[in-house]
């Protein structure tokens, strides 16, 4: 009786302690002018855009129904050798997972590319696409991390005749709490109370 006592204030811990749902933010540019830079710090909470030789700034300029709206982003230069960049800062959170459109007014061959990185600079996660010269319009890339790891940045944009020559819109992420240190210790608590019963009851009938 007191060990089904003890299991029970054990899981309610857990209970207590467990992960909040996962959280989604989507930053779709339409509260922002055509040409405002949303590049550096301070613009978004939480993320900052990099890269691209130059600011990203707001576009009144969408390529199809993939990124939609009326606004989108783009770099300055339009073209560069040196891809988009997010970085992640929220305390406490882990972002799990990162989606982004990518989109152009045909031209040329685009091959998109959306990579994840965690806090150690480590590959976790990618995926690509392709866009022909004659396709006016976008796609949606996705990286999911691996259980437990949190995806620290992101780099994405396109390769091909005009390297990152592309648009984007609708970016995504997920975050959800990192497990607090009491919810392990209680997972740890329910193990070690486990296999000492299960070794006290294969004893008591040996």
């Amino acid at each position: 009786m007191l060990r089904m006592m003890w299991l029970a204030a054990v899981l309610g811990t857990l209970a207590l302690g467990s992960p909040a749902s996962a959280s989604v933010i989507t930053i779709d540019f339409e509260s922002f002018a055509p040409g405002t830079v949303v590049s550096g710090p301070g613009v978004f909470t939480g993320i900052t855009f990099s890269g691209h030789g130059g600011p990203i700034t707001v576009a009144a300029a969408v390529p199809g129904p993939t990124l939609g709206g009326v606004n989108d982003a783009q770099g300055n230069p339009f073209t560069d050798n040196d891809p988009f960049r997010a970085a992640f800062s929220f305390p406490g959170q882990n972002v799990t997972s990162v989606s982004v459109a990518l989109g152009d007014f045909d031209g040329d061959d685009d091959n998109l590319f959306l990579r994840a990185f965690d806090s150690s600079n480590n590959l976790i996660g990618s995926a690509s696409g392709f866009i022909p010269a004659s396709f006016f319009g976008g796609q949606t890339l996705t990286v999911t991390a691996p259980a437990g790891v949190g995806i620290a940045r992101v780099e994405f944009g396109s390769t091909g005749a005009f390297n990152n020559s592309v648009y984007f819109d609708n970016f995504t992420i997920v975050t959800a709490p990192v497990p607090e240190p009491t919810t392990l210790a209680a997972f740890g608590l329910v193990a070690v109370g486990g296999l000492s019963y299960v070794r006290r009851r294969k004893l008591a009938t040996a």
